[in-house]
This record gives C-alpha cells, sequence and structure tokens, in this order.
C-alpha cells in the first residue's frame, strides 16, 4: 500500500480536462467535496514526447484529495499538440485518464505490459523529482487513456503530503500552491 492510502496496483488518480481550471476548482470543490487543491500554474517538464515527437506544452494542472482518489484538472494555455486538446486546438474537456503507479523498479514492466495488451504509448514524459509517465491508449476498450506514474521517494512524500493536507481542516475551496512550484514557500492558502 502506498503511505497515502491506495493499494500499490490500484488506480491512484483521475484526471480532468478542463477549458477554465479556475472556475473548475470551485466546482469540483462543492460538488464533489475535493480538496484542497494543490496549483500549479505552468507545471514544469523536464521532457515531454506526444506520439514520439518532442513537444512543450504549457499547461496548469492542480491536485486535490477525496479520501485517498486524487483528483487532477489540468488546463493546456498553448496550441503545442498534446493529448489535451484535439486537432481543432479545442481542450479535450472531460474525463482524460486515470492514474496508475509503479515502483521504479517496476515501471518499465508496467508499461511493457500495457503497451503488450495492444494500448500503444502516446505520451512519454519526466516531471518533477525525476519521475517518468507514460500515457497509454486504453479508450476503445476503458473510454480514456492510463497514465503510468513513476512513483519515487520524493513523489510518494509529495502525495502523501497532499492527501494529509485534506484532513486538515482547511475551508471547502482552499488553494494551496504545488510543493517545489514558484511561490510554494507561501504559507497563506487562499480560498475560491
Amino acid at each position: 500500500m502506498w503511505k497515502w492510502g491506495p493499494p500499490l496496483d490500484g488506480i491512484i488518480q483521475i484526471a480532468f480536462v478542463v477549458d477554465d481550471i479556475h472556475a473548475a476548482m470551485p466546482r469540483y470543490a462543492s460538488e464533489l467535496r475535493v480538496g484542497p487543491w494543490f496549483l500549479a500554474e505552468h507545471f514544469a517538464l523536464e521532457k515531454f514526447s506526444y506520439r514520439g515527437a518532442p513537444a512543450t506544452p504549457d499547461i496548469s494542472l492542480c491536485l486535490g484529495f477525496s479520501g485517498s482518489m486524487m483528483i487532477e484538472l489540468i488546463q493546456q494555455n498553448c496550441t503545442s499538440p498534446s493529448p489535451y486538446i484535439d486537432e481543432a486546438n479545442r481542450p479535450r474537456c472531460g474525463f482524460h485518464h486515470w492514474g496508475v503507479a509503479a515502483t521504479p523498479d517496476a515501471y518499465q514492466d508496467r508499461l511493457d505490459e500495457f503497451v503488450d495488451k495492444g494500448f500503444p504509448m502516446v505520451l512519454d514524459a519526466v516531471v518533477g523529482a525525476g519521475s517518468r509517465a507514460s500515457y497509454v491508449d486504453s479508450a476503445s476498450v476503458l473510454g480514456g487513456l492510463i497514465e503510468l506514474m513513476e512513483i519515487n521517494p520524493p513523489v510518494e512524500e509529495l502525495f502523501t503530503h497532499m492527501r494529509n493536507s485534506a484532513t486538515a481542516g482547511y475551508p471547502a475551496g482552499t488553494i494551496l500552491p504545488f510543493p517545489g512550484a514558484p511561490g510554494a514557500q507561501m504559507s497563506t492558502p487562499s480560498e475560491i
């Protein structure tokens, strides 16, 4: 079991693409009791390859919890090719992917399992703390993508911190800076 609660081989995240992340956060907070939100306005990516070609999408994202389930909202701020916009450069609003986690030593085997099942890899990325992430296209079977996330020790601590914050008594709609992002040292949360 991961430190923040979900089983090692289970779904840890459900993600949605939105066209306005600032409008979406209060809707998800009030209707689904998700939060507090951890917001990264221009999420840093160390590497991003979409369908085999390097890309540089500018995305904003936020993470919040409902119990031990992580909810992610993603907004793309540019027209760079990515899985978040369609061919007409419009956001692919709505459900986007399930997040599945793997330890660093199991990551490649798990990715190979998905590809061997006929789910082609559409995204290959490295995010903060050197953690790898891949999307595989499982839409024909599951109606959405699967994101495989490598959970190294810094990422496990980050998600545990975020999950623990969900029970810290923040008012509904609280927005906190994404740990490690510019401005994250700010201690005063804002409310939506």
